[in-house]
């Protein structure tokens, strides 16, 4: 039982960091779809040259914001996956994506 407990507080950890990824203040509420409007070539182009001329170039390099948050997310995988392993190890059911994880979890890991 020790095992379902954690496991399902790394399923609930993991849920609520996926969640916050879609939240709807994150995305823009006041403009429209990306669907709403096709550009035709020479539409692109301009659209491309007026998007490049609103950028300003910035000395130094930004932060790295990314990287931490691939790491952060690459330690739930592996606190899930060793979850998940001792629960199969303790002969109790896990569902298919559960399974599907633990197959091809070592494909994630090697890179």
């Amino acid at each position: 039982m020790k095992i379902n407990k954690r496991l399902a507080e790394s399923v609930a950890r993991l849920q609520q960091r996926l969640s916050g990824l879609f939240r709807q203040q994150d995305v823009g509420i006041d403009e429209p779809p990306l669907r709403s409007e096709l550009f035709t070539a020479d539409q692109m182009e301009q659209h491309g040259k007026r998007l490049a001329s609103s950028h300003s170039l910035a000395l130094g390099r930004p932060p790295d914001l990314l990287l931490a948050r691939l790491a952060k997310n690459e330690a739930v995988l592996i606190d899930v996956c060793q979850l998940l392993t001792a629960a199969v190890a303790a002969t109790q059911r896990i569902s298919p994506a559960a399974e599907w994880l633990l197959d091809n979890f070592y494909l994630i890991e090697e890179q």
